[in-house]
């Protein structure tokens, strides 16, 4: 399975107007509808991504495995399909997505593809620094 390097996927979510947005390629400040909640790209490269809100409690950023949903969308090929069935091949492709060690995709942590992260959860998300 192969997929291209350096590609990271983090959307936003606001928890108060349950609101999913991407984040802006460029570095711009994502918002969602009720205006609580708001994301950015620091570094998408590396995948780190800056937040601040007006109730933080109520900001998530939900992280993607790459390999997942690039493979995903991809979908099976024919010759994937006659060696196993579409759902098995579905299966194979999670299975895949949690062999990610150093990763909160891993089984040894979440054990998902998609992963639904507080601000801190992991180094690569954290708190704008306030100006005052």
């Amino acid at each position: 399975m192969d997929t291209p390097e350096g590609l990271t996927l983090k959307v936003l979510l606001c928890t108060l107007c349950l609101d999913i947005r991407a984040l802006d390629p460029e570095g711009a400040w994502t918002c969602c509808r009720c205006g609580n909640s708001e994301a950015r790209w620091l570094d998408t490269k590396v995948g780190t991504v800056r937040c601040r809100a007006k109730d933080q409690g109520k900001l998530r950023i939900i992280g993607m495995n790459n390999k997942f949903l690039i493979m995903g969308c991809r979908g099976p090929s024919y010759a994937d399909l006659k060696v196993t069935n579409r759902w098995a091949w579905w299966r194979k492709l999670h299975d895949a997505a949690t062999i990610a060690e150093g990763l909160v995709f891993d089984h040894d942590k979440r054990a998902c593809w998609a992963t639904i992260l507080k601000v801190g959860d992991t180094p690569d998300i954290s708190w704008e620094p306030s100006l005052a």
